[in-house]
């Protein structure tokens, strides 16, 4: 047999799938983003309210693992919903290039496009063009959270860039590279995803903002080393921005803003809660397909960073 052909030789895939509806989907696809062997995808009938999620493997053992992960996280949220998911095995075809159908340019805020590598852009003279392959790490500009960040980045950029800006949770880095477009200088990038890091590093020399954007592995305990902005970017989730509400508002300079997002729309009130008692104030909110962000101006002192547990 010719060793290097059988290498070449097509072959199977196995993909997890399950069906649900929008909002169950959308909170899968959130909640999985630290799993390790569940990369979703997820992707809306026009026609119905419903959702697919799909990860993809290249082993039995593999797919088997993600299915326990996708029915255990499915039956946290709607108990008996985990039964949906199944695995299916695609056959040796041209499935590396089907899959490119469902990701298409997309016109994300008044300046911003996002689009692959693969497809052309029809973007007017002054709009800005991001090009992202879909890939392991969370953020393509088609998730309510992540568009709602990116119009609110827009619309900030317009009037004016003063500062520094900080992406904390920073996944495919798409924020960040955003706000290196958009005329921030200096953009700081924090995942606690080692592979976050590197693909988000690698998206922002791609996309020619390597000398703006510095991407660090780093958490929610410490995470910018101290680094304030006067612009801080945080799409989490709303469980975690409340925990760490006092350490995120370090971050931001005094006077600064703080767009927060990752939040379910019966959330939001709990988590402008949180920051308002650190003196923030809310200057603007949106809502996209069930998740509300909000962008907030930092009180004119500085807030205190938290103070760190002692080590047992």
């Amino acid at each position: 047999m010719n060793t290097a052909a059988a290498s070449l030789a097509p072959v199977s895939l196995f993909v997890v799938r399950a069906e649900t509806t929008r909002d169950v989907a959308e909170t899968v696809q959130l909640r999985t983003e630290m799993v390790e062997n569940l990369a979703l995808a997820v992707w809306f009938d026009e026609d119905r309210p419903l959702g697919r999620l799909e990860s993809f493997h290249a082993t039995p053992s593999a797919a088997e693992a993600a299915l326990a992960s996708l029915r255990a996280e499915l039956d946290a949220l709607a108990p008996g919903a985990g039964a949906a998911a199944a695995i299916a095995v695609l056959p040796p075809e041209d499935w590396a290039e089907s899959w490119k159908k469902h990701f298409k340019p997309e016109h994300v805020s008044e300046r911003l496009w996002v689009k692959p590598s693969w497809a052309d852009c029809a973007a007017a003279p002054g709009e800005i063009v991001i090009e992202l392959d879909p890939g392991l790490s969370f953020g393509t500009g088609q998730h309510g959270t992540t568009r709602a960040c990116l119009r609110l980045l827009d619309a900030c950029a317009r009037r004016g860039v003063a500062g520094g800006l900080l992406d904390l949770g920073a996944g495919s880095g798409i924020l960040a590279i955003a706000a290196a477009r958009l005329g921030w200088k200096r953009v700081l990038a924090v995942d606690n995803d080692p592979v976050a890091v590197r693909i988000a590093a690698a998206n922002a020399a791609a996309n020619g903002v390597g000398a703006a954007v510095t991407v660090r592995e780093g958490d929610l305990a410490a995470p910018a080393a101290g680094w304030r902005a006067q612009t801080v970017v945080a799409n989490i989730l709303a469980s975690v921005l409340i925990e760490h509400a006092a350490t995120v508002a370090a971050c931001v300079a005094p006077a600064g803003q703080l767009i927060l997002s990752g939040i379910l729309e019966n959330q939001y009130a709990a988590v402008l809660a949180a920051y308002r008692t650190l003196g923030f104030r809310e200057r603007q909110t949106m809502t996209l397909e069930g998740w509300t962000s909000g962008r907030l101006s930092a009180p004119a002192r500085a807030v205190k960073p938290a103070r760190r547990a002692p080590a047992a």
